[in-house]
């Protein structure tokens, strides 16, 4: 079915130049090294990514060896600054994993109990609150739900008894259900016990003994030149602006952390050898609870390595980012991007296996198929508008070295007709281009050229649902 209605593309922010987006690869291996056999595989992948439209970092470490470290596509659409290894990305609900980190080594220190009562650490938490512990807490299975209306400028105190004050929906330590905002509790309690702004703590626990270069939260006054731009819908959001308008006991211990993908990597990478906390916290972290969850991680099992694998996804406004860390080939993978459709959750799994030296079914539609290098003036000679007679449209433009982007149609270009901010086209072979969607099992919308110029140009669209639809190009 044809859609009438004139659709405007906007799979990120449009540039007021299309040659501002195109696919960067900064890829390399260990310490700059050529790229390796495994490495190239990875990068191929990543730069097809970029072709359709992906933008962000990746870092891959196993113990103290970099195995694959590149940046991709652009930071700043406006600008044009490229994403680099080291740029800064706001990584979200990642953050929550080493707020649980912090209340272990807490308990390392014999300021905690896991197995303590709320009511131990918290004067204002109410009697409902008596059951739930800093494990249910961390594992996300408290039995409380929903979000707090707690206002950034709450002190601790005031951010506690609100988020506390509503009665858990269900027994502690039943099942998982995420409450981000268990996390804040969490934060607040690693304040009040280490006498320290959580932040500090985070510094002094996690990441100096991580050797992290660089590392910031929103709010702080960070250089426009180091941070990722991020884009939700086509709006943008410095990586350092908080995304619920300030942050606070709103944000914090849940979301806010600003790092970059090698850095990240580092944190795995110590937690793994036992920096950070120790080895029984470190078990106890993996252990896992219900819904597969262990400590502010998830659970996750490499079957080909026979050992469990910590997760850890970050999803917030303009971000989805992912890192994982396999507990027995060592092996640490960081995903950052900066655009709200990167399946980062998928990448990582792709990546990893790469990495893995796994075989790879190669006709899956989830993943961009490999494009081919078309030349420069065969890609300039689809650019402009493509129309038929019963009054389809389909307007081409350049999309930096390797692509096309449909910057307005009336046509259904996307799985179902319905998502028109995926049409970005990659040559796939001689003739022919395939639109990615990022869907499980959601057919491609197809270009065919035939290969002429001028009034004898024609291409063929064949939409999601299979049907054909012959454009000429209107001059």
């Amino acid at each position: 079915m044809l859609v009438s209605l004139l659709t405007h593309v906007a799979l990120i922010a449009a540039p007021t130049c299309p040659l501002l987006l195109p696919p960067i690869a900064h890829g390399r291996g260990p310490l700059g090294a050529p790229l390796d056999k495994v490495s190239s595989r990875i990068d191929e992948f990543l730069t097809d990514c970029a072709a359709f439209g992906w933008s962000g970092s990746v870092h891959l470490q196993r113990g103290s060896k970099t195995v694959y470290s590149g940046a991709f596509g652009l930071a700043d659409d406006e600008s044009g600054r490229p994403c680099e290894v080291d740029t800064l990305f706001e990584v979200g609900s990642m953050t929550q994993a080493l707020t649980a980190t912090a209340v272990l080594a807490l308990v390392d220190q014999g300021k905690l109990g896991l197995a303590e009562p709320l009511t131990l650490y918290v004067a204002e938490a109410p009697p409902h609150a008596a059951g739930a512990t800093l494990a249910h807490l961390c594992q996300g299975s408290s039995g409380f739900r929903g979000a707090g209306s707690v206002d950034a400028e709450d002190s601790a105190d005031e951010a506690l008894a609100k988020l506390l004050g509503r009665a858990p929906k269900a027994p502690p330590g039943e099942a998982h259900a995420p409450w981000d905002d268990g996390f804040v509790v969490l934060a607040a309690i690693v304040e009040k016990v280490s006498e320290k702004a959580f932040e500090a703590y985070l510094q002094e626990k996690i990441f100096d003994p991580s050797k992290v270069s660089s590392v910031s939260f929103v709010g702080d006054e960070v250089d426009a030149q180091t941070q990722a731009i991020g884009y939700e819908g086509g709006r943008p959001r410095a990586a350092s602006k908080p995304p619920f308008g300030s942050y606070g006991w709103n944000y914090r211990g849940a979301g806010g952390l600003l790092i970059s993908a090698p850095d990240f990597a580092r944190v795995l990478t110590a937690l793994e050898s036992g920096k950070l906390v120790s080895k029984d916290s470190a078990a106890e972290m993996a252990r896992r609870g219900p819904g597969e969850q262990g400590l502010g991680w998830g659970i996750n099992r490499d079957y080909t390595a026979g050992c469990d694998r910590l997760e850890a996804p970050g999803e917030t406004e303009g971000f989805r980012c992912f890192a994982s860390l396999n507990l027995g080939t060592k092996l640490a993978t960081v995903v950052l991007s900066n655009r709200s459709d990167c399946p980062s959750r998928f990448m990582d799994s792709i990546i990893r296996d790469m990495a893995s030296g796994e075989k790879l079914l190669t006709k899956q539609s989830i993943y961009p198929p490999s494009t081919m290098e078309w030349s420069s003036k065969d890609l300039e000679a689809l650019v402009g508008m493509w129309v038929n007679e019963d009054g389809v449209e389909l307007e081409l433009e350049r999309y930096g070295d390797r692509s096309l982007r449909a910057s307005s149609y009336r046509v259904a270009l996307a799985a179902g007709g319905g998502e028109p901010d995926k049409a970005v086209f990659a040559p796939v072979g001689k003739r022919e281009l395939v639109n990615h969607t990022w869907a499980v099992g959601a057919q491609n919308s197809r270009l065919e050229w035939n290969g002429k110029r001028g009034a004898k140009a024609a291409i063929t669209l064949t939409d999601p649902k299979g049907k054909k639809v012959a454009l000429t190009q209107q001059k």
